[in-house]
C-alpha cells in the first residue's frame, strides 16, 4: 500500500510518501526532502505519518497471512495462520514501526484534519465500531490506540515476542479488529496510534501509579461502580458469556448441558456439541478451546490507556478526547484545567453525541457507514 518508488523524483501533486494520503505539496514538501531520503536509502519509517505506519503494517500483516489483498480475507485462513511464529513476527513489525525514539510530535503533526478525536473508551467488539460510526458524523479524524501493544514496554514474562505462544487468542482478536477498521484507515478517517506510554515503560508505569493513587470523591466512586456494572452488562450483551463457553473444554460444555437438561439423551448431547462447534467455526475471534492451546493465554481489555497519557497525546495531536465510559467522562470533567483548547471545545459536544439516543446508528455496520461518508464527500468534489 505504501510504495516508495525507486526513482527519486516526486511530483508535487502525487500522494506524499509519508502516507497521510494528501498531496506532497500539501504535506511534507518544504519540511522533508523525500527525494534525498529515498536516494540515500535513509530509513523512511521515522518520517512516516500514523496512517503511513498503519498501511505498512497492513502490508506486513497480509504478507504473513499470505493474502494478496483485503478481498482474500477469510476467517478460517486467519485462524489457521495464528501460530507462535506468526505472533512473534507480527509484533516484531510493531517494534520496527514504533521504536522507542519515535518522534510522536512529528507523527501527530502530519495530520491536518480540522476536527480530530482521541477515543479512550470501550475497545471491545461492537462498542469500538459504535464509537467510530457515531463520532464520524462530525469528526474528520478518529485516533485509536493500536490494539497491538508495543513489546518495547512489556516485561519479558508477558511479552508477545518472548512468549508468543501465550498471545495466540489476543493476536487473533487484534488482527480482526485491525482488519475491521482497515478500510477506515485507508479512507483517512481512522489512525491507529501509539502514545508516550507505549514508547517509554517507566512513563507508562508512572501514569498508572498516579491514576491508582488519585483520590476519588463520592461522585467518582459512584460513577466507577456504575461503569463497572455497565462493563459487566456490555460483556454479556456482546456475547462474552457465549465466547467463554466456546473456549471451555468439550467435557465442561457437556456438564453445562447436563445441568440445563438433566434428562438429555446422548443424541441430544451430540447435537448440542455439533452446534457449539458450528458456532466456534463462525466466531472470528475463537481460535481453539483452552485445553487445546499450547499455553495459558493472556487477555487484554483496553480503554485506551490512562487519562494523563490521553491528555498528553491529545495535546500533541491537537485532538479532543472522548469516551463512552461514565467514570471517564467524570474524570475528564475533573481534569478539564489540563485540557487542550480542542478538548475544551469538542469533548462536551462529543459527550452529547455519545449520550444522544440515535438508536438507528446502533444497527449501522462499518461498511455501510463508510459508504455513506464516501457519498457525502463525493458531493463536494
Amino acid at each position: 500500500m505504501i510504495n516508495l518508488a525507486k526513482n527519486t523524483k516526486f511530483k508535487l501533486n502525487q500522494q506524499c510518501p509519508c502516507g497521510t494520503g494528501r498531496k506532497y505539496n500539501e504535506c511534507c514538501f518544504g519540511e522533508l526532502d523525500w527525494p534525498t531520503i529515498v536516494a540515500e536509502k535513509v530509513d523512511p519509517i521515522k518520517f512516516m505519518s500514523a496512517r503511513g505506519r498503519n498501511l505498512i503494517f497492513a502490508d506486513r500483516l497480509f504478507e504473513l497471512l499470505q493474502f494478496e489483498s483485503e478481498k482474500q480475507i477469510e476467517i478460517a485462513s486467519i485462524k489457521k495462520a495464528i501460530t507462535p511464529k506468526f505472533v512473534s513476527e507480527l509484533y516484531e513489525s510493531v517494534t520496527q514501526l514504533w521504536p522507542p525514539d519515535t518522534n510522536l510530535e512529528w507523527v501527530y503533526s502530519r495530520r491536518k484534519d480540522p476536527i480530530a478525536g482521541l477515543y479512550v473508551g470501550d475497545y471491545e467488539v461492537g462498542y469500538l465500531e459504535q464509537a467510530v460510526i457515531r463520532h464520524s458524523l462530525y469528526a474528520d479524524k478518529i485516533l485509536l490506540n493500536d490494539p497491538f501493544l508495543n513489546p518495547h514496554v512489556i516485561s519479558s514474562k508477558y511479552n508477545s515476542i518472548v512468549h508468543p505462544e501465550c498471545h495466540l487468542n489476543q493476536t487473533l482478536k487484534n488482527v480482526n479488529r485491525f482488519l475491521l477498521l482497515l478500510p477506515w484507515v485507508e479512507a483517512g478517517i481512522v489512525d491507529f496510534i501509539h502514545s508516550p506510554s507505549d514508547l517509554d515503560q517507566s512513563f507508562g508505569f508512572d501514569t498508572i501509579k498516579r491514576a491508582l493513587q488519585a483520590k476519588l470523591d463520592e461522585k467518582a466512586h459512584e460513577e466507577l461502580a456504575l461503569s463497572l456494572d455497565q462493563a459487566k452488562q456490555r460483556h454479556k450483551m456482546s456475547g462474552g458469556e457465549l465466547r467463554s463457553l466456546l473456549q471451555s473444554p468439550d467435557h465442561q460444555i457437556i456438564r453445562v448441558f447436563e445441568k440445563i437438561q438433566p434428562s438429555g439423551t446422548e443424541i441430544e448431547k451430540q447435537e448440542f456439541m455439533d452446534e457449539v462447534n458450528r458456532e466456534r467455526k463462525r466466531d472470528p475471534n475463537f481460535l481453539d478451546s483452552i485445553d487445546k492451546l499450547p499455553n495459558p493465554q493472556y487477555t487484554f481489555w483496553s480503554t485506551g490507556g490512562t487519562i494523563e497519557n490521553a491528555i498528553l497525546s491529545a495535546a500533541m495531536a491537537k485532538a479532543y478526547i472522548f469516551t463512552d465510559i461514565r467514570f471517564r467522562w467524570h474524570v475528564l470533567q475533573q481534569e478539564k484545567n489540563k485540557f487542550s483548547s480542542e478538548t475544551s471545545v469538542w469533548s462536551p459536544f462529543s459527550k452529547a453525541v455519545q449520550t444522544a439516543p440515535f438508536s438507528f446508528l446502533n444497527n449501522v455496520t462499518l461498511d455501510v457507514a463508510l459508504e455513506q461518508i464516501h457519498i457525502k464527500l463525493s458531493r463536494f468534489f
